[in-house]
């Protein structure tokens, strides 16, 4: 599970499948992945969903992963 596509990953979130996204994790994904430049606990956070912040932070994501910004932005 852990080779959802970032499409997949962004499509799990805004379903509000977080078992997904766990599982993801679980698998291999790295807990403190970035997607579309934004940590996957604020991806997490900006959904609402409360279930996969405390999932992610219960697996040791970092609170202090920042954001990836491109070097034109």
């Amino acid at each position: 599970m852990a080779n959802l596509t970032p499409d997949a990953l962004a499509d799990a979130i805004a379903a509000g499948q977080f078992d997904k996204v766990l599982a993801a994790v679980d698998g291999g994904l790295s807990k403190d992945s970035c997607l579309s430049g934004r940590p996957l606990l604020i991806e997490a956070a900006a959904a609402g969903g409360t279930v996969l912040v405390e999932g992610l932070l219960n697996r040791g994501a970092d609170v202090e992963t920042e954001a990836q910004v491109s070097a034109d932005s």
